[in-house]
This record gives structure tokens, sequence and C-alpha cells, in this order.
């Protein structure tokens, strides 16, 4: 029945603006009206977006292949894929106007391990001209486990989000960040399971950061973590407009810390994490209540989320002064997460609940936050 729905459904719409699939068994059926039908194939033809549900398995190549046919006019892609990239080159490349781009590559094993291609770095050159056939339209970039040259991205002038996730980058790749230039980026995350290196992001933030909104770095293998600083400087001396910072921070950049807070005036979000060589096991433990005071205290901030995670240590003492001093302020509620591995005290998701119940606290409990490290 529902295949006589879908056929009904194509051949009775005009046009389809955006398909979005949620099940591996109708893509099948819709490469086949694509092949038998015409009205299908009018219907699609001005389809906008193509998404897929992240519980799917990776989208048919037989279905990719087909729109490549047919939906020249698709401006935001969200697929999921193995190795099999030729035919979503193809598709990517005959767009006319692509804005968003986002590819997650499902040949990844997982767990700390990463199998050898898990970045597709043997087929990476299929895909590159494609996506650099539609740099000047593009807007959005979403890689997951794709290895994309970064010594490109320069050639996205209009781009304003750039996410990097597990891409397999080193050093020498990232040192590409120092000369990239993206006046319009507002959003920025690298999450990678390889050794990070802080200093490109700091040129980066330099060169392109006037816009950013926001901006997020993680990893659990910092090789510069001194470098941490100079992020937090950077930041706020050319991010006026930053809402949202997730990355790194050293235990005495207290300074810093508290001029962020100053001039940064419109930054909500704060998701610190130690800048410290490495956070997996053994765990150490980092000292975070010298950070704490300067947050608790500081009369210019208006946090409404504050995250730890990892290995910082708080104390008692520390936690209930954030709370009463915030409560004082009497400018609504705060939320505050620590990561389940770092170092606490009894009793305090006891606490945590009764400044919720105050009002003071929303949904202030702990969190869980995954770890990036290769071995």
């Amino acid at each position: 029945m529902s295949i006589v729905l879908l056929n009904h459904f194509l051949e009775q719409s005009s046009c389809l603006i955006s398909l979005k699939i949620a099940s591996s068994d109708i893509t099948e059926e819709i490469v086949k009206a694509l092949q038998n039908n015409s009205q299908a194939r009018s219907c699609l033809s001005n389809l906008k977006s193509l998404k897929q549900h992240h519980n799917v398995h990776p989208v048919s190549t037989r279905l990719l292949s087909q729109l490549a046919e047919y939906s020249w006019n698709i401006q935001h892609i969200d697929v999921a894929i193995h190795n099999e990239i030729s035919e979503l080159s193809a598709l990517i490349f005959f767009q006319r106007n692509l804005k968003r781009l986002t590819i997650r590559n499902k040949n990844v094993i997982l767990g700390s391990r990463i199998c050898k291609n898990y970045t597709l770095s043997n087929r990476i050159d299929d895909i590159v001209p494609a996506i650099l056939h539609q740099s000047s339209s593009m807007t959005q970039l979403k890689l997951e486990s794709i290895k994309f040259p970064l010594e490109f991205l320069n050639q996205f002038n209009n781009l304003t989000e750039l996410e990097l996730k597990l891409c397999g980058y080193n050093q020498e790749d990232l040192n590409n960040f120092t000369q990239i230039l993206l006046n319009n980026l507002e959003i920025f995350l690298l999450e990678s399971k390889y050794p990070i290196y802080l200093k490109p992001f700091v040129d980066l933030i330099r060169n392109s950061g006037k816009n950013l909104k926001k901006f997020s770095v993680h990893g659990c293998q910092i090789e510069d973590p001194e470098n941490a600083q100079s992020i937090i400087t950077s930041l706020t001396n050319f991010s006026p407009n930053l809402v949202y910072y997730d990355g790194p921070i050293l235990k005495d950049n207290i300074f810093e810390l508290e001029t962020m807070l100053n001039q940064c005036t419109q930054l909500r979000t704060l998701l610190l994490h130690p800048s410290i060589p490495r956070c997996y096991s053994p765990i150490p433990s980092i000292d975070f209540d010298p950070l704490f005071n300067i947050i608790t205290h500081n009369k210019s901030h208006k946090l409404e989320n504050l995250v730890i995670i990892h290995a910082w240590k708080i104390s008692e003492g520390a936690l209930l002064d954030f709370f009463e001093t915030h409560k004082k302020k009497n400018i609504g509620p705060i939320q505050f997460n620590y990561e389940k591995d770092c170092t606490v005290f009894p009793g305090i998701s006891t606490i945590c609940s009764k400044y919720n119940d105050f009002g003071v606290g929303l949904d202030c409990k702990i969190t869980y936050y995954p770890k990036y490290y290769y071995h």
C-alpha cells in the first residue's frame, strides 16, 4: 500500500521541494518511479533539499545516480556514504546553486581505534572537484570522517559554517589554517582523534574571526597546550560577536578568561576543556576552582550555560559560591553541567537538584561528552 501511495503522490504532485529519507526500503521504489514515470521525474526536478535520517543505512547509490540526472536545483544535501562516492560526486557537481552540504562517512569502526581507510583517503580525489565546483555558492560545509584538503578552503568565499569531525588531520594539514581567510565565517567546529595543535587556530581566528559566533575545537591530545591562552586572547580581540566557546583553557588563564567575559558581551555558553596533553586514562585531575571563582564573581557576563568536561576537579565550596552568587544577581537561571569523568565531591547531584528547584539552576546535572583520541 505504501508503494501505491508513493507513486500516486509523485504522479499527482507538481513538484517536491524536500525529500527526507527515513527508511532505506523506500529508496528503491523512488528509483523505479524515476526510471518509469516522467511525472515523477518532473516532480523531483525542483527538489531543493535531500536529507537522510542519521540512523538510516547509507543512501542508495542508484537513487543518487537518478537524482543527478533529473534534480539540479538542490540547495541542501545531507547524506551518509560508505565507499561508493562517484554517484554522490555527480549529484553534487550538477547542482546549480548548492548552498549546504553535509557528508558523513559511515565506513568507520566505532570505538577508540580508527580503521586505516576511515577518511576515504584513497577516494577523496573523486569528490573534491565536485565540492570545489560548488565553492562559490556554498555557505555551509559539514564533513565527518572525510579528509577534505584544507588548502582549498580559501575558495569558499561565502562560507558561514564549517564543521570537520574526525577527519584525520595531522599537524601539516592543520597548518593550512594559518593561511585561510573566510571573511563570512560564523560557526567553526573541529573534532579530532589525532593530536591537535592549537597554534593554527590562533591564526584562523585572527584572519577570519570578525564574524565568529561559535567556535569549537575538541580533542584529548593537545600537543601545544600553552597556546590555549592565545586562542582565548584572539577570540577576545577579534571575535566581538562570540556567543559560544567550546575549547581548551589552561588552569591559570585567569586574566584571559576575565577579559573574555568582560569584552565578549554576547557570550552565552562556555564548554571548557583542560588544555593538557591527554585527558584519558589514567585521568589527571586539574583544579577548576580558580577559573570557577572568576566566572562566579564576574559582573559583566551573561552566561546561560557552563559545562566542564573530562579532567577538571571542583570543590563543594566553589560550587555553592557559584550558585549563591548567581542567585543574588537575580538574572534568571543558569545551566551548569559537569562531565562524568570530572573529579567531584559526594552530594554534588543533591546540590544541583536543590538549586534547580530554587530556579537558580536550569537542568544542572552530570553530562556525557565523548573522548577523542587515537592509540
